[in-house]
């Protein structure tokens, strides 16, 4: 009888410190990852003939200083779908606001055809990268997409889950920049 009060009690205390931390923190889908990018997480460019765009070839994670907004996506993603209107505005507002902050797109868990299909049917205003190595989502631990990132000079500082809008752009952007380690 004891063992059974004993677990029952365990069990709470661990789903109330679970819950705690998020609560606390003030925002549910905001998570604090305070974590170095130090390996070599390079990335080709999401371009074909069909795209006219000037992206770079590649881009390597580690190399990215000041503030940068990753964005993690896939093709069969409804809600990265939903989201790039929202992104697509925020580059107008960061262009007026933050116009020290970049942001890229990155397609995880997809094939490169699927991907690129995705992107010539909602067209992006940013950067978009296509990891073919399958290593990105381990490292950043992503659990699902889409997942949106937020770093200063190559400090993992939060991380967003769920599909994200202009305003919690602007409000990572801010955690972000006041940020202290």
């Amino acid at each position: 009888m004891m063992s059974v009060v004993l677990k029952k009690v365990n069990l709470f205390l661990f789903v109330y410190l679970f819950l705690s931390t998020f609560v606390f923190s003030g925002d549910l889908n905001f998570i604090k990852i305070n974590k170095r990018v130090n390996e070599s997480l390079s990335l080709k460019s999401l371009v074909d003939k069909m795209d006219s765009s000037n992206e770079d070839n590649s881009l390597n994670i580690k190399d990215l200083n000041g503030f940068i907004i990753l964005n993690f996506w896939a093709s069969w993603c409804g809600p990265c779908e939903d989201e790039i209107k929202d992104i697509n505005e925020f580059i107008d507002l960061r262009n007026t606001l933050h116009p020290d902050v970049k942001i890229y797109g990155i397609n995880i868990f997809d094939n490169k055809k699927d991907a690129l299909s995705f992107k010539r049917k909602n067209p992006m205003d940013y950067p978009n990268f296509y990891d073919s190595t399958n290593t990105i989502p381990v490292f950043f631990g992503i659990s699902g997409v889409p997942e949106t990132y937020f770093l200063k000079d190559n400090l993992i500082i939060y991380k967003y889950v769920g599909k994200i809008n202009s305003d919690d752009l602007l409000k990572g952007i801010n955690k972000a920049k006041s940020f202290n380690n």
